[in-house]
């Protein structure tokens, strides 16, 4: 079972709303679990895998993101924490946390003039790599993380970023 939806506003705790903050956990938290729940029988009968979609925003302060970075973070716990319950069952749970990727969402999010800079500025914030990650690359990894070969990963959030995170 891949969780892949985002949602994220812009703004801090001064611009945003405690609706925002709602819609946000509703997408980000709430979906994941309840998905999870629903698809239990099924990942317990075939010892499935779960992968989220975080995101390195968890790890990074990001202003505009304030409440999609809070959101992430608990949905990392939500991946440990699952991870260890539906382990004595066979079933493996980790989260895929990328950088920034070319998405209407997160031109959504930034607005077309910040999503623009941050394109731009992708050659010098990630060392491997010239832009910013594809979705091809992403999947790439989500496949590994279905795959038999990570049959002893269960409870880790992989980051996926071009070493973004160690520019800082």
């Amino acid at each position: 079972m891949l969780h892949l939806r985002c949602l994220g506003s812009g703004g801090g705790i001064a611009e945003s709303t405690v609706e925002d903050l709602n819609e946000i956990y509703e997408v980000n938290i709430r979906a994941p679990f309840y998905l999870t729940k629903l698809c239990m029988p099924y990942l317990i009968k075939t010892e499935g895998c779960v992968v989220n979609v975080s995101s390195i925003a968890t790890e990074i302060y990001i202003p505009e993101c304030l409440q999609y970075s809070m959101a992430k973070s608990a949905l990392d716990h939500f991946t440990k924490c699952g991870a260890l319950e539906l382990a004595k069952s066979g079933v493996r749970m980790n989260s895929i946390n990328p950088s920034s990727m070319p998405t209407k969402i997160l031109h959504r999010a930034l607005g077309p003039e910040k999503a623009s800079e941050l394109f731009k500025q992708s050659k010098s914030l990630h060392p491997l790599g010239s832009s910013c990650l594809t979705l091809k690359e992403v999947s790439d990894v989500v496949i590994f993380l279905c795959s038999p070969e990570s049959n002893s990963i269960t409870g880790s959030c992989l980051r996926t970023d071009r070493g973004r995170l160690m520019v800082g």
